[in-house]
């Protein structure tokens, strides 16, 4: 089986860094489009944001990445489920996906190549 993905977007939000017991973290999320724009052209296109999370080395050279840098990224799809209360203190559960980050490389600005194997 195959677990792969490849995006090219923007970062919309600067990276947020953390280390715990000496593990490294960095979670932004990647704007990215379809280029077809939508029929009201005061919208713009149409956006997809996808949550991108880098670790250990990774993590060290994206927590220097900027908001709206163009950057291209290869890295795995994972699931998780997770429960939070509603407004009637009644448990929902649901699901998320994020992008667990192997390669990137910035396309805008200084250019910077990092490969996690």
């Amino acid at each position: 089986m195959v677990n792969k993905v490849i995006l090219i977007g923007r970062i919309s939000e600067y990276p947020r860094y953390s280390s715990n017991g000496g593990k490294k973290e960095t979670v932004f999320p990647l704007r990215t489009g379809t280029g077809i724009p939508l029929d009201w052209p005061e919208h713009g296109q149409e956006s997809q944001y996808h949550r991108v999370i880098a670790r250990g080395r990774n993590a060290e050279i994206c927590k220097r990445l900027g908001k709206e840098d163009l950057i291209y990224i290869e890295g795995s799809l994972q699931t998780s489920y997770y429960e939070y209360f509603n407004n009637d203190s009644m448990p929902v559960g649901a699901f998320t996906s994020e992008v667990i980050l192997k390669f990137v490389r910035r396309l805008s600005g200084e250019a910077k190549t990092i490969n996690e194997q």
